[in-house]
């Protein structure tokens, strides 16, 4: 993937691995790149014979890294979980469920790994993305290899919540910031990839523009326009939505957004993710108290830490809507 806002942070990658950091941690603001940085680091750092700080890409590491099969690039990340059936066994009549964490077991895996020989003579690069999803077991497990580990061993730790790390861990790593591109760069990025609506996606993305182009295809601008509209003719109420954790995720996500614009509209200043001019919702934000939309926006970070819970996601999602509903019912005519 051509992603030409990276080269920076790929040579402070690069530079730093070369000064003997050994477990680094890229961070910044999630779908800006950083698993393209690691990525790319990767293929450089396992190539036979690299030109000019890039890969060859006709040796047979190269192959391998493009095949993602290469035996000396190990990624953890939550894996997928076949459900057992009452015997223990695994069945493929229901679902493999997607684990929310990098477990333990993935790490004591990972260590019986890196007891092994290279497969090519020139080290192992260790990805963890995201890091934040290290459960505690895991993140201790790991600890005493990041601060000691096997010879020319690279581990990268991805992680956009920097704050849910333990100190333990970020103590032993070296931090590379991976910045958000600017504006101009990430729309002329979008359009060369096809993405229609690129000025909209990429407010809603928050300037993150893999994120964006994510969104695109998903149909999300479409979703967006319609919880703006129906809280633009007070319909918020009526809507109906997906009630799956994704879904409802996504609501909460796009709830605390409009807290956001609304409030800065209140404030008169400029929006992040509607429209700077015209938004018909300008005129409602000014009567609006900003205790009721700090107290909505704490409602709904409560709400997003269960909602991977088992629970009634059509309760949930009317729970939601009413809750910001309160906003505009409070407001000063």
């Amino acid at each position: 993937m051509n992603i030409p806002w990276v080269k920076e942070s790929l040579w402070h990658l690069r530079t730093s691995a070369g000064e003997g950091s050994h477990a680094l941690l890229l961070t910044g603001a999630r779908g800006i790149g950083k698993r393209a940085v690691c990525e790319q680091f990767a293929a450089w750092r396992l190539c036979e014979r690299p030109v000019n700080d890039e890969p060859c890409g006709k040796c047979m590491d190269c192959h391998l890294i493009a095949a993602g099969n290469h035996p000396d690039l190990i990624v953890l990340e939550p894996s997928s979980e076949e459900p057992a059936s009452p015997e223990g066994e695994a069945t493929s009549q229901k679902k493999a469920k997607v684990s929310q964490f990098i477990t333990v077991a993935q790490v004591r895996s990972l260590l019986d790994r890196l007891e092994l020989v290279t497969h090519g003579g020139k080290g192992r690069v260790v990805i963890a993305d995201p890091a934040e999803q290290l459960n505690g077991a895991a993140a201790n497990a790991l600890l005493k290899t990041l601060e000691d580990p096997p010879s020319l061993t690279t581990f990268l730790l991805i992680t956009s919540q920097e704050e849910r790390l333990p100190i333990t861990l970020r103590s032993r790593c070296r931090r590379v910031p991976v910045p958000c591109p600017a504006r101009g760069v990430s729309l002329d990025w979008l359009q060369s990839e096809g993405v229609d609506n690129a000025q909209a996606l990429l407010r809603l993305a928050g300037g993150a523009p893999l994120k964006a182009r994510a969104m695109g295809e998903s149909g999300v601008t479409q979703r967006w326009d319609r919880l703006v509209q129906g809280l633009t003719l007070g319909e918020i109420r009526e809507f109906e939505w997906d009630t799956t954790a994704q879904g409802l995720a996504e609501l909460c996500h796009f709830l605390q957004m409009l807290c956001i614009d609304l409030n800065r509209m209140r404030e008169g200043a400029g929006t992040r993710y509607l429209p700077e001019e015209g938004s018909p919702l300008r005129e409602t934000a000014m009567g609006l108290w900003p205790e009721t939309i700090s107290d909505v926006w704490m409602d709904l970070n409560k709400t997003k830490a269960l909602i991977r819970h088992p629970l009634n996601g059509a309760l949930v999602r009317d729970e939601l809507l009413l809750s910001f509903d309160r906003i505009i019912a409070q407001r000063t005519p």
